[in-house]
């Protein structure tokens, strides 16, 4: 009988994991900062950075507090300044603070300290031409619940025309965001500042999963006590 019991728990706590994923809030594509209505920002570094190079994974801090830790499979990062004439050429704004991958297209993973609910920048493959930026999120346990892409085409005219990627969720659930490009030829990956939306919404946000564990716990026992009272009217 104990193994029976056993199983059952093991049973309702199996079923809690993988229900967790039916948390997962609806992506929907921000075609602009003020689409995006974020309420928070991540800065790549300073002018005097410019050049510089930080290793993977890379850790900031959003004006709010938020923890973001930046990784590629390259091991690097390039900082550079949106400068134009003969310095860094995209389509970023003249002076913008750009995170670079380096002579490769990515991904750059970005692994978030609390969960957000959303997140938008400015997206170019360095290197020139036309290339579709991809925008993949990811909620507790890694699990993968919504992309949204942009197509754009690099002209390295340092006129701020770079295109705009971003997404929101109906739920504060965006743990990991992974941020590629599909290009012809590898070129470099390019973002600015990060806009970020961290507040709950009507529904609240999903549950961390420490919280998730506890009600798995708290299911667990009261099916096992149900059981015991079964036997006890037997």
């Amino acid at each position: 009988m104990p193994l029976r019991f056993t199983s059952h728990i093991a049973a309702a706590l199996l079923g809690i994991l993988l229900c967790s994923s039916a948390f997962a809030g609806l992506i929907t594509s921000s075609a602009s900062r003020v689409a995006l209505a974020g309420n928070d920002s991540v800065a790549w570094g300073v002018a005097a950075d410019d050049g510089s190079s930080v290793n993977s994974p890379y850790a900031r801090v959003s004006t709010g507090g938020v923890g973001v830790s930046a990784s590629t499979p390259g091991g690097i990062f390039g900082l550079f300044v949106q400068s134009g004439g003969g310095g860094y050429t995209a389509d970023f704004n003249a002076g913008e603070v750009l995170l670079d991958t380096v002579f490769n297209n990515g991904p750059i993973s970005l692994l978030f300290a609390t969960a957000v609910r959303g997140i938008g920048f400015n997206i170019a493959a360095d290197a020139g031409g036309a290339f579709t930026g991809m925008l993949d999120f990811y909620g507790v346990g890694n699990v993968l619940f919504g992309s949204v892409s942009v197509t754009d085409f690099t002209t390295q005219a340092n006129d701020g025309s770079a295109a705009f990627l971003g997404g929101t969720s109906s739920l504060r659930d965006i743990v990991r965001v992974d941020i590629s490009v599909l290009t012809n030829s590898t070129q470099d990956l390019a973002i600015n500042q990060l806009s970020l939306l961290t507040t709950d919404p009507g529904g609240g946000a999903l549950p961390e999963p420490a919280s998730l564990a506890l009600v798995g716990l708290g299911l667990a026992g009261a099916l096992l006590a149900r059981r015991r009272t079964a036997r006890g009217m037997a």
